[in-house]
């Protein structure tokens, strides 16, 4: 596998939230990856419309999952992490297969910094996203 595989993540999870649709996602992303020298193969491009909150059940991110454990790809990169998911357990559990895989997590619009701060980072902002979902889910 070329480390300079990438694979597009995209997910919408509810209509009538103010979301960018999936092709502006990926349009957006795969342009971003390859400016930074990536190679974002067709088959690498996942869409997925998921509304649950157990993203980790999505057949879809179970895919993506297996490509990055099969290291078919050397990074995912996607809009923004509150793309991937809104439980704190769900991110972490999702970080450990990137790291054992050595592959990245690229998040155009919130990166990802590496290593032990940026793990912790990234899981503060899937709290965030969880307050928020639950915010949203109790009509706040």
């Amino acid at each position: 596998m070329s480390d300079k595989i990438a694979a597009v993540w995209a997910r919408v999870s509810t209509e009538n939230r103010q979301e960018p649709s999936l092709p502006s996602q990926v349009a957006d992303v795969k342009t971003w990856l390859e400016e930074q020298g990536w190679t974002v193969p067709d088959d690498k491009i996942i869409m997925t419309h998921w509304t649950s909150k157990n993203t980790l059940a999505c057949p879809d991110m179970q895919m993506l999952l297996k490509w990055v454990r099969n290291r078919e790809v050397g990074a995912v990169g996607l809009l923004h992490l509150d793309r991937f998911v809104c439980r704190m357990g769900q991110m972490a559990q999702i970080m450990d297969i990137f790291r054992e895989a050595e592959a990245e997590i690229l998040a155009k619009n919130s990166p990802v910094q590496t290593g032990t701060m940026g793990e912790a980072m990234a899981l503060l902002v899937t709290l965030a996203k969880a307050f928020q979902v639950d915010r949203a889910d109790e009509g706040s």
